[in-house]
């Protein structure tokens, strides 16, 4: 195996752990993601003004797509 397609030993697995805890901590917090005009998102800090109406009104119409 050539010098360039080696890992330092442990590094495979110290990011398959950090990507389980983002994945575990993104199940948890709600995040609202909003997108300029350009496609660009933008994570809206939970302490803005407006989080929680577009937090509610998100959990609404994923409640009513779901619905039978």
């Amino acid at each position: 195996m050539k010098d360039e397609q080696r890992r330092p030993p442990g590094r495979g697995l110290t990011g398959s752990v950090a990507a389980a805890v983002r994945r575990r901590q993104q199940d948890r917090e709600p995040r609202v993601v909003l997108y300029n005009a350009a496609g660009h998102p933008r994570v809206l800090p939970p302490a803005a003004a407006g989080y929680d109406a577009l937090l509610d009104t998100a959990d609404q119409l994923i409640r009513l797509t779901s619905a039978p």
